[in-house]
């Protein structure tokens, strides 16, 4: 088993915000890191330790389990401990993937599991080998399957590797996914470590659903704090 690349260390608002995240129902999109797939391992970290079970659905290759037996060290926790609560299913294909994703509620309930992982999401579906239309309307199934799971008291955190090159089609693919996205945030670089930045958040009529972050500190711009949410615009009188 070949050793990980060591990740660049998250920030500690950013820590605190990947606890958060896998803690509440909800469809949470990680991105515009070019390894955003590989970090998803860092949010396995909060439910592990609460004793839960995590569901990885794998279409990045990218699951590492010697990140588990490593963590659980940290922790001075038995290895085994870890990686029998992680349950991965691999993908090669988007349609694979799709068929994981419309069996993850039945797997959830058997496996007692609320949290769960989908890495290389909507990357896979943005294949040159398949007409675009088929492309659309497979990921527009598996969308319609993950907007649903928040229902269910499931919490999906989707991680999707920045790529050297948008196509038209993915530029489409990560529009809608984030578009159905409680929430959705960029991995990025700071001198101070590896932060979040908030994309977007879902709009309601009294304003928006969730927070949002600004930089608190320019010697810091990893550092994050929490500013009033946006108004909702008003409407004219009599409308």
């Amino acid at each position: 088993m070949s050793l990980p690349v060591p990740a660049p260390a998250f920030t500690g608002p950013a820590r605190c915000l990947l606890g958060t995240l896998s803690s509440r129902p909800g469809l949470f999109v990680l991105s515009g890191h070019p390894e955003s797939s590989r970090l998803s391992h860092y949010f396995l970290a909060a439910p592990l330790l609460r004793g839960e079970v995590v569901l990885f659905l794998d279409a990045a290759n990218c699951f590492n389990p010697y990140r588990l037996v490593v963590f659980a060290e940290q922790c001075r926790r038995p290895p085994a401990q870890f990686l029998g609560r992680v349950r991965i299913s691999r993908a090669f294909t988007c349609f694979q993937l799709a068929e994981l994703i419309e069996r993850t509620p039945a797997a959830a309930r058997r496996f007692r599991a609320r949290r769960v992982v989908v890495a290389g999401m909507p990357d896979i579906f943005d294949d040159e080998e398949l007409p675009a239309a088929e492309a659309k309307a497979a990921f527009t199934r598996s969308l319609d399957e993950l907007r649903r799971w928040p229902e269910q008291g499931l919490t999906a955190l989707i991680f999707s590797d920045a790529p050297p090159r948008l196509s038209p089609l993915g530029t489409w693919l990560r529009g809608e996914l984030e578009r159905q996205a409680t929430e959705a945030y960029r991995l990025e670089e700071s001198p101070a470590g590896l932060c979040l930045r908030e994309a977007k958040t879902r709009e309601v009529e009294h304003g928006t659903h969730g927070r949002d972050f600004s930089p608190a500190d320019r010697a810091d711009p990893g550092a994050l704090r929490q500013v009033p949410a946006r108004p909702a615009p008003r409407r004219p009188a009599g409308a």
